[in-house]
């Protein structure tokens, strides 16, 4: 893991890192600003020498270096090709929880996105913290739970007796001798 240490002094960080086993790519101090430039992170470790007035005025210096090592998952597409795959048992009953599936993955997508602009516009202005609105803590429950009824999950799949492979259960080879419909 690539860790960036933020310190009052070289020696302060190159000593906590060192009692934490850990090798840093760079180590950021009021003397030393710039030197996480051009380097490539996935974690930043505070000392506890650090005073918060240093924190407020190294933290913008250093989040640009920060990358996740997984790309962002598009929920929508991610949707797409659930219920692309899905389709065999899916039917006109669940055009319903189908949209508002679909609803709760753009949902989720725009939520990344206001999260993103918040955390830009705080790094903007020194010594902010993010504006971002009350956190969603029932989109992804939610969309999950949709997945479940909609057979889009594995537990969903077990409970309608689909499998994993595509291939029909009991309950779905009924499914399709009724026609799509259910009882």
């Amino acid at each position: 893991m690539r860790v960036i240490v933020m310190a009052a002094t070289k020696r302060a960080g190159m000593h906590s890192a060192k009692n934490l086993g850990i090798e840093p790519v760079a180590i950021v101090t009021p003397r030393s600003r710039d030197a996480a430039r051009g380097v490539v992170a996935d974690r930043i470790m505070e000392c506890s020498s650090l005073t918060p007035e240093m924190r407020d005025e190294l933290m913008p210096l250093v989040l640009p270096s920060i990358v996740t090592t997984r790309a962002p998952i598009d929920m929508v597409a991610a949707t797409e090709k659930a219920l692309e795959a899905a389709a065999p048992h899916l039917t006109d009953a669940d055009a319903g929880a189908i949209e508002a599936l679909r609803a709760l993955a753009r949902k989720i997508d725009a939520w990344d996105v206001i999260v993103e602009w918040a955390l830009s516009d705080a790094a903007a202005t020194k010594g902010a913290r993010p504006a971002v609105p009350q956190n969603d803590n029932v989109s992804i429950s939610a969309y999950l739970k949709y997945c479940d009824q909609l057979g889009l999950s594995p537990v969903g799949r077990k409970a309608l007796g689909v499998k994993d492979g595509g291939g029909s259960g009991k309950k779905a080879k009924l499914h399709a001798l009724r026609g799509g419909k259910s009882a």
